[in-house]
């Protein structure tokens, strides 16, 4: 219980730990080093002399960074539930690395965005959509390009609106998801401002996660749901199914 303690230390006296403090500060169990994170993947023992479980911490944590190697990249997005052949590895690693002269640190929330970007040709795609709330129930009505680009169209009812919209997808796509959680944020500044919309769902009791961006929040949930359900068909064609372990082993 040293970080629960630690961190409730710094609630009370509103004095915030240093992220390079021993044991207890953010940085204590991150490895971004590219030989690091290597040596961390094959034993976890030469780099980490206790276990982040045994003082508080969930798991290590694998930050990406321009000194991050292929394996890393590679088992990150693995644990985000995309499992991809060779070549698809070394294009995305080829974006990986542009990615990293822009920015120091790679987030989830990037690798998704680069995975999106990747394929956002494949799969289905949302043509239109058409959303009205009255009363308690609302009604969506969406229409999709197949892989094969062909258009289908199809309605549902729900209570509000996104659950009308997700109710919509699942009855086009044929992909059953069940919500776990739901978020939506605003990504830039003024004007420019788009909604960046995150969900967290689970399929045959496997979690995956899913983002979307857009200018319209409703069009971004849509694109984070078809995020997952696309993933979900690409895997099923290959006749794999991915898990999502974020701890190193």
């Amino acid at each position: 219980r040293i970080v629960s303690t630690s961190q409730l230390l710094q609630r009370l006296v509103g004095m915030p730990v240093q992220r390079n403090k021993a044991v207890v500060g953010g940085n204590a169990f991150a490895h971004e080093s590219g030989i690091h994170q290597h040596g961390m993947l094959r034993h976890r023992g030469t780099y980490e002399i206790m276990r982040p479980e045994d003082v508080g911490w969930e798991s290590s944590q694998m930050v990406l960074g321009r000194h991050s190697g292929r394996a890393a990249v590679e088992q990150r997005l693995r644990a985000l539930g995309y499992l991809l052949e060779e070549e698809e590895v070394k294009l995305v690693f080829e974006q990986f690395k542009a990615l990293c002269e822009k920015q120091r640190v790679v987030t989830d929330a990037d690798l998704q965005a680069l995975m999106q970007d990747a394929t956002v040709q494949e799969g289905y795609r949302l043509a239109s959509m058409t959303i009205s709330d009255v009363g308690s129930r609302a009604n969506a009505l969406v229409e999709l390009s197949d892989p094969e680009g062909n258009r289908v169209a199809e309605t549902a009812q729900g209570n509000g609106p996104v659950d009308a919209l997700f109710g919509a997808l699942a009855s086009a796509t044929g992909v059953k998801l069940e919500l776990d959680s739901y978020q939506v944020h605003s990504v830039g500044i003024g004007a420019d401002a788009r909604g960046e919309a995150s969900l967290s769902v689970r399929h045959d009791g496997v979690e995956y996660e899913g983002t979307g961006t857009s200018k319209d929040i409703i069009e971004a949930s849509a694109l984070a749901w078809l995020d997952v359900a696309n993933r979900l068909l690409r895997q099923r064609e290959r006749g794999v199914v991915a898990g999502k372990t974020a701890a190193v082993a």
